[in-house]
């Protein structure tokens, strides 16, 4: 948990640092082995984390017809 929320906290100032991932809509990953921080970018300095999940989960299948998470 520590980890994660290191990660988590650390994007407000390095919003750019997770990979764009087309899986998951253009959203954006950071690992933090098993798991996976999928967030927006909402403005330069505020992100919106929308999901932490497993690594092992199916993405597509996850993501594709979540219109609630825009």
């Amino acid at each position: 948990m520590d980890r994660l929320e290191t990660r988590v906290l650390g994007l407000a100032n390095h919003p750019y640092a997770g990979a764009e991932d087309s899986e998951l809509g253009g959203r954006r990953r950071i690992v933090v082995r098993p798991y996976l921080i999928v967030y927006r970018i909402m403005s330069p300095r505020l992100v919106r984390v929308v999901r932490v999940v497993h690594g092992a989960r199916d993405l597509p299948a996850l993501f594709g017809a979540e219109d609630d998470l825009a």
